[in-house]
């Protein structure tokens, strides 16, 4: 299974709508940061200790941020903080983050008959993803995973990942070999392979066989 991304251009029905999607972004920028902060003096990659330091005082003084927004910026963290780690980068500071950018899943999307409906921090924004004939035939063939929403020169964008089945190369050719008594061999295609001489010892052999097999009895 090989991945294929493809970023397109998001159309809104209004401009209210582009900027209550631009407004979540920027709430999850921030829940991000103050996130990094407190991930910053916890020394596990705990998601547990992570939750419990940093959720519910945040929620209460920041009401208006869909509790999934906030969840998302925590995983977020999180896998940040991993890779920091894997990169072996030794940090004096908590990590900031500056772009604008959500990874969807379930909870804060969904997607149907091409129209997205994505979590903001009033009701659900439905838009439309700019649909070019590239990206209109991975849709119809492929499903894609949970997207990235990321805003870029002052549009929104969605960036799709489908996964690709690779494709088993098919080789309908192959050869049947049996070997016989009289033929040395016989392919499937009909060719007959013979030894006269090879044929020839065999038969004196058997015959040698049979004739000290008479003399012991």
């Amino acid at each position: 299974m090989s991945k294929l991304t493809y970023n397109t251009r998001l159309d809104f029905q209004s401009d209210s709508d582009k900027d209550k999607i631009v407004g979540m972004l920027e709430k999850q920028r921030f829940a991000w940061n103050e996130c990094s902060k407190v991930k910053f003096n916890i020394p596990t990659n705990s998601i547990v200790l992570l939750h419990g330091q940093f959720y519910t005082k945040f929620r209460q003084s920041q009401p208006e941020i869909p509790s999934q927004v906030v969840i998302s910026a925590e995983q977020s963290v999180l896998s940040a903080y991993r890779s920091i780690k894997s990169n072996k980068q030794k940090l004096e500071k908590p990590p900031e983050k500056k772009k604008l950018s959500i990874r969807l899943d379930k909870r804060t999307y969904s997607y149907k008959n091409g129209v997205f409906s994505i979590i903001s921090l009033e009701k659900r924004v439905k838009c439309s993803p700019y649909i070019y004939p590239k990206l209109q035939e991975l849709i119809s063939k492929y499903r894609f995973c949970d997207p990235l929403l990321f805003g870029k020169d002052g549009e929104t964008w969605i960036c799709l990942t489908f996964d690709i089945p690779e494709i088993l190369s098919q080789n309908k050719l192959a050869v049947g070999v049996d070997v016989g008594i009289c033929n040395l061999a016989a392919t499937s295609e009909g060719n007959l392979y013979q030894d006269k001489a090879f044929n020839g010892r065999k038969r004196k052999l058997r015959f040698n066989k049979r004739k000290l097999q008479s003399k012991s009895k």
